[in-house]
């Protein structure tokens, strides 16, 4: 039987971490330290967490919502990065030292502090949510768009939604570098060869700078529809879920990207290193589930190579009556067709163990036989692959659950998240 310990270590190499998990702490440390040295005068009644990414050992950045004793002033948010004195000190020389107000450094409880939109790492993002700035890019300086920040991952993506009149656009925004543009070109031929095969997908339209727009596609994600709707209407999304993913493995779009499990395996073993120095007994056990996943993928022999999706989740899909549109190509690559059947089955195991809808566990077998009915040229292992790759996701979404909320997952010990992924992926081993 699995047991997760009861309680979080200290972080030897991030001392002062802990305040990060107690909002009254980090509301005073706000108005004692923070706004004083940008010299603002305003006072913080609260400090909510919204999330959190912590990797032990290295750093840790909290995005925290902020209220004011002032009902005049508007919450703001702004992200905490516990880390290395010396390479934050340098992030901030480098990124924030000639500008006021947006940031700060201290070097005790060394620390950087960012107010939204400012993020060193997503240096577009302040432009992207100007509306005179945006308003210019879209080729009318007298129609200022609508912008909505749907979500924002900081340090690493933010997802805008941009409104001018009835039209409505999505847009992505990456960190600086050649990605943006390869997502692009990925998108560019997903959609064209995709609208053939009768699959739905956002047609790029522009980018600039690190911002992706796109089409923006009706729908509810088929993750928060799962959790509303009973077992039929469940098996009829499921249906098209596998069709989706047939036809996008029929793809021939050109991809840098090669992925197999043997390298999903190695990519996420040094985060599951981590975890030894703050949670050893969680650490044990995930590096037995690994060992024992090993063992098993050295067996196998060598598996087909398709166009992958990368990330095929429920959170992907969209759903719009009896039409299903497909987002989200960053991870896009070639590599084992498991790859993504077995990710998916894991999304929808996940998805079971956080609701309590434990019939979204069976559909994940049911699914698998709908892929395999509308894919019957793949080989005879490809059953075996996708249950290797269904634990070894589970582990990989029991060590983010434990990254995004350590402090939760820690105090909630075998009652935890983390715990039941952990005891979903030893039962799909089982199964392999």
């Amino acid at each position: 039987m699995l047991l997760v310990e009861s309680a979080l270590r200290p972080d030897p190499k991030l001392r002062h971490l802990e305040m990060a998990w107690r909002p009254d702490e980090m509301a005073g440390f706000f108005n004692e330290t923070v706004l004083p040295a940008l010299n603002d005068s305003r006072q913080v009644t609260e400090a909510r967490l919204e999330r959190v990414t912590y990797s032990p050992g290295k750093e840790c950045f909290a995005v925290y919502r902020l209220e004011f004793e002032s009902d005049l002033e508007q919450a703001a948010r702004c992200v905490v990065t516990f880390g290395q004195r010396a390479k934050l000190q340098e992030v901030f020389a480098q990124h924030y030292q000639a500008r006021c107000g947006s940031a700060v450094f201290l070097p005790e409880p060394s620390c950087l502090v960012e107010f939204f939109p400012s993020d060193w790492k997503l240096p577009f993002l302040a432009r992207a949510l100007d509306p005179r700035e945006m308003a210019q890019v879209f080729g009318d300086s007298n129609r200022r768009p609508e912008i909505k920040v749907l979500a924002y991952y900081a340090h690493r993506r933010s997802i805008l939604r941009y409104r001018v009149g009835s039209t409505k656009m999505l847009g992505k925004l990456y960190t600086p570098g050649p990605l943006v543009e390869s997502v692009r070109q990925v998108m560019k031929d997903v959609h064209l060869q995709g609208t053939i095969r009768g699959l739905l997908t956002p047609k790029p339209l522009a980018v600039v700078g690190e911002l992706l727009l796109m089409e923006w596609l009706p729908g509810v994600s088929m993750d928060r529809a799962l959790e509303q709707t009973g077992m039929e209407q469940s098996r009829a999304a499921i249906r098209l879920a596998a069709e989706a993913l047939s036809k996008i493995h029929r793809l021939q779009v050109h991809c840098e990207s090669w992925r197999s499990l043997d390298s999903d395996w190695e990519r996420h073993g040094q985060r599951a290193g981590q975890l030894h120095l703050v949670a050893p007994e969680l650490a044990g056990q995930v590096d037995a589930l690994r060992e024992q996943i090993k063992a098993r993928l050295v067996r196998l022999d060598s598996a087909p190579s398709v166009f992958l999706h990368g990330d095929y989740k429920t959170a992907q899909l969209l759903l719009d009556g009896d039409r299903l549109g497909v987002v989200d190509f960053d991870r896009a690559g070639f590599g084992d067709p498991a790859i993504d059947v077995g990710n998916f089955m894991a999304d929808l195991r996940r998805t079971a163990a956080a609701t309590g809808q434990a019939f979204l566990s069976d559909l994940a077998d049911e699914f698998l036989a709908e892929y395999q009915a509308r894919s019957p040229e793949l080989d005879n292992e490809l059953e075996v692959r996708v249950r290797l790759m269904q634990s070894l996701a589970l582990v990989r979404m029991a060590m983010r659950t434990f990254r995004h909320a350590p402090h939760v997952e820690a105090l909630a010990g075998p009652d935890s998240l983390t715990w039941l992924l952990l005891q979903e992926a030893t039962e799909c081993l089982e199964q392999a």
